[in-house]
């Protein structure tokens, strides 16, 4: 009796992790990319990011206010408000129009959300 409980304990176990395993990698979408050791440095001089948009690095240290832009926003600002854990929702200038309202609906109203 005590070898089925081990068993069916060990059993439990590896169901769990084997199931674990499936979601994390089900949750990460294709195309993700990781990047390190990014500065934090806070300049008011222009920035030149290596990627567009920006995923951090030297920034303005004026955060740019959240809501939703018509207008491309200073990247540097954007980055520090990145840096603090907001979240940055980037477009290109001619996305159709339906689709930017759809983008203000979500962002409108959230403190740490900007488009």
């Amino acid at each position: 009796m005590v070898g089925l409980v081990v068993i069916a304990a060990v059993g439990a176990f590896l169901a769990v992790v084997l199931l674990s395993d499936r979601r994390q990698e089900a949750s990460e979408p294709a195309g993700v990319q990781s990047f390190e050791n990014v500065s934090r440095k806070h300049t008011y001089d222009p920035v030149t990011y290596e990627q567009s948009p920006p995923v951090g690095g030297d920034h303005n240290p004026i955060w740019q206010n959240a809501g939703f832009y018509e207008e491309p926003v200073q990247n540097e600002k954007a980055v520090h408000n990145i840096e603090h854990g907001a979240v940055w929702i980037t477009y290109e200038p001619d996305l159709p129009q339906d689709q930017k309202d759809e983008l203000r609906q979500i962002v409108e109203g959230q403190d740490y959300l900007g488009c």
